[in-house]
C-alpha cells in the first residue's frame, strides 16, 4: 500500500505505509509550527535568562534513563531548557508511565537531573540506571 500526497512545491513525497506517512507529517508540522514558534521563544526566553532559580520542578511527558527527559512540544522543550539554565538544581517529577517513554523533543540529558520524584511503581531497571548516572531517587 502506498500513500500520495499533493504536490510539494518542486517534488512529490510517496510513501510505502501510512505509518511513514504520519511521522513524515509530524516532522513536517513541527518544522512550520518552529518557524512560529521562534518569536514566541525569544519572547520567553530572553526574560527567563534574566531570572534565578534555586530549584526547578520540571515535569516531564517522557523520561528515558539512558537518552533524557521529553516532551512531545517544540515550544515547550526551548522553555524548558531555559529554566534548566537558569537553575542551581533541577528536580523532575513524574509518574511511573512516563519512564521508558521518548518523544520528539529531548529537553535535557539524565546526567543534568539531580532529583527524580515518581511513585514507587517506577521500573526496577531504571532505577541502577539513576544512581549510575547520579540522580537521586524519591519515591513516593
Amino acid at each position: 500500500m502506498f500513500v500520495r500526497f499533493h504536490r510539494l512545491q518542486t517534488c512529490s513525497v510517496l510513501f510505502s505505509s501510512v505509518a511513514l506517512a504520519l511521522l513524515y507529517l509530524t516532522l513536517v508540522t513541527a518544522v512550520w509550527a518552529q518557524k512560529d514558534a521562534d518569536a514566541i521563544v525569544g519572547l520567553v526566553r530572553d526574560p527567563l535568562c534574566q531570572l534565578s532559580a534555586d530549584i526547578l520542578f520540571l515535569g516531564v511527558d517522557g523520561f528515558d534513563s539512558k537518552s533524557g527527559l521529553f516532551t512531545p512540544n517544540l515550544l515547550e522543550s526551548e522553555v524548558n531548557r531555559a529554566t534548566v539554565e537558569i537553575s542551581r538544581r533541577t528536580i523532575a517529577v513524574c509518574d511511573s508511565s512516563k519512564f521508558g517513554r521518548r518523544s520528539l523533543c529531548n529537553i535535557m540529558p539524565v546526567n543534568m537531573v539531580h532529583e527524580v520524584i515518581t511513585d514507587k511503581q517506577i521500573p526496577k531497571s531504571d532505577l541502577p540506571a539513576l544512581k549510575d548516572a547520579g540522580v537521586a531517587i524519591t519515591l513516593v
